[in-house]
């Protein structure tokens, strides 16, 4: 709770004040037009303890020279209510803008923070957790901002209301408080309970979500195998879960609810009767102490309550805030940045490297290699090889557990490690399209290409013809993935998107293994167009993309075994290369 009260007087501390300030000078109205009940109450004949109160109001009268009649105080009484109207207005819009801002301010810094982690902090979580948090429980944090600043506005009541009964009656005022503090002591196991369901929502509602986005994510092959059912059962339990643990929380709210009314309704009577036989207070003190009792209580009820909503959802803030913070940590270095291209004018190297996502597994080991500019290079070998993974370090998403990889002599660390991104073309066998239009996917990758720089990147990646083709050509929506194009034009239309990036190296990562043969004769094709144009790294289970590329590195269990042309590897009867070849795996 203290982090995050700091974090939000933090995010607007001049609003803070404000609104700390309105709720205040809104309590003093509210205190001012219960003191005017005293000689309201004296022009309606009722007797009032002491002479200090209603000289008071006298003299201000005299000095305004004005005559303390029944319709001067109603007056008055009608200009203070309906100022303090206003001022509640204006607080409640205030309030209104500090919460919204502040989640607006958590949801933008948390999502900021995922995106610059570095890409073994993305391997490591969840998507479904992380959207979890950008949107379900950063609702859950907006409401406990609107119940911490509804605790503020009854706070600065409360503190109103114990001066007026101070003023009132000191003995029935401490009399009062002690009955409330040990009625609160008593329902202290309440929030308790209401902590604990806190944790256990905030678990099924993750559970709920990762649920969700893994059958959206397979919905075809959970509708191709008729499996729709076992999704819908598992979604139904959890939302079963989280009906159970919702409704237990509001049983301990009304649990507690009802219990504080019947402390109060005890304290209340405890107090009149104190005031009558005890200390002999005059009616009219006793009515206004009354009425101000009778204000005070239903506040501490939702101080209680809110205190209970509060820490049955300030799980959900802890949980953004560890998100936070683990993701900060694994921050890239100059990731904010706007950083120039570095382009490959001499070589690419790679020393000596070796990379294990895990203390006890090695996934490279003693990695040499060197790329020369516009050359193509093919990477080969059985899955789990480490070719994906010599992908991910080439383009400078893994950073090498051992030895360095150098552009131009220059190790790719810091700031060269962010110019040289921007220089990557990166095509996957999963391609990456949204649900828009054909411009606005290539447009992603350089926002203010021109019409004929996207011609060029469609003609380069053979996709021109298709596009033509296509009722609304570059304005076609597409669909979710591209889901309206066949396999093989969305590896195209993927292709000219990072062509039209100008790329210092093209990677295809497996980019044509699910391709029919038509369509890898198209990607190949292109790939035959750009050698010698552009650097190339093609990593392929399938040979025949490989054919053309100026040097083949195979490899096995993390190690290069064996590198050189297809006509050199294949002159190699016992080599690994030859395997491959006659294997049925590529």
């Amino acid at each position: 709770m203290k982090t995050y009260l700091k974090t939000l007087f933090n995010y607007s501390p001049k609003k803070a004040v404000l609104n700390l300030a309105l709720m205040i000078i809104s309590g003093l109205l509210e205190g001012v037009g219960l003191l005017l009940l005293i000689p309201l109450l004296s022009l309606a004949g009722y007797a009032l303890a002491g002479q200090g109160q209603t000289p008071l109001f006298t003299r201000w009268f005299h000095l305004q020279h004005w005559h303390m009649s029944l319709i001067n105080l109603l007056l008055i009484y009608i200009v203070i209510i309906s100022s303090l109207a206003y001022l509640q207005y204006s607080q409640r819009i205030l309030s209104a803008s500090i919460r919204e801002g502040f989640i607006r301010f958590l949801r933008n810094k948390l999502y900021n923070s995922i995106s610059y982690a570095n890409w073994l902090f993305i391997l490591h979580h969840k998507t479904a957790e992380m959207s979890n948090l950008l949107t379900t429980e950063i609702q859950r944090v907006s409401a406990v901002t609107q119940q911490l600043l509804v605790i503020l506005s009854s706070l600065t009541l409360l503190s109103i209301y114990l001066v007026l009964s101070f003023f009132l009656s000191w003995k029935m005022t401490l009399l009062a408080l002690a009955s409330g503090c040990v009625l609160l002591f008593l329902l202290r196991v309440q929030n308790k309970r209401a902590r604990s369901s806190g944790h256990q929502a905030r678990n099924f509602r993750l559970a709920l979500f990762e649920s969700m986005s893994e059958h959206f994510s397979g919905i075809k092959v959970a509708k191709s195998h008729g499996n729709e059912q076992q999704h819908i059962d598992h979604f139904c339990d959890l939302s079963k879960d989280i009906e159970s643990v919702q409704v237990r929380f509001l049983k301990i709210q009304a649990k507690t609810r009802m219990l504080f009314t019947m402390g109060s309704v005890i304290i209340l009577s405890l107090i009149f009767y104190a005031a009558l036989r005890w200390f002999k207070m005059p009616m009219g003190n006793l009515l206004l102490l009354l009425v101000v009792f009778a204000r005070f209580l239903p506040k501490i009820s939702v101080l209680q309550q809110t205190h209970q909503t509060i820490i049955n959802m300030i799980p959900a803030f802890s949980s953004v805030m560890s998100m936070q913070k683990k993701s900060e940590a694994a921050k890239e270095y100059g990731a904010d940045q706007t950083i120039k291209t570095h382009r490959l004018k001499h070589q690419l190297t790679l020393n000596d490297v070796g990379f294990n996502y895990s203390s006890n597994k090695t996934t490279l080991k003693h990695i040499h290699l060197t790329i020369q500019p516009n050359q193509t290079i093919a990477i080969v070998g059985h899955s789990g090889a480490g070719k994906s993974t010599l992908a991910d370090i080439l383009i400078g998403l893994l950073t090498p557990t051992t030895g360095e990889i150098c552009v131009d002599g220059k190790a790719l660390i810091g700031e060269q490690l962010q110019a040289w991104r921007q220089s990557i073309g990166y095509v996957t066998q999963e391609t990456y399209l949204f649900h828009d239009s054909i411009i606005s996917n290539l447009r992603w990758a350089k926002p203010n290409a021109s019409d004929a720089e996207i011609q060029h990147a469609l003609k380069m990646a053979a996709a021109d013809e298709f596009v033509e083709r296509l009722p609304e050509g570059l304005n076609t929506i597409i669909g979710d993935r591209g889901v309206r194009l066949s396999g093989g034009e969305r590896q195209r239309l993927a292709l000219a998107r990072a062509l039209l990036r100008e790329p210092s190296l093209l990677v295809l990562d497996e980019a044509t293994n699910a391709l029919d043969t038509l369509s890898e004769a198209k990607i190949q094709e292109a790939l035959i167009a750009l050698r010698g144009k552009i650097t190339i790294v093609i990593i392929a289970h399938r040979l025949s993309t490989v054919r053309h590329a100026d040097k083949i590195i195979v490899m096995d269990q993390g190690l290069i075994i064996e590198s050189g042309t297809w006509p050199e590897l294949q002159a190699q009867e016992s080599g690994q290369f030859n395997s491959l070849l006659q294997s049925a795996q590529v």
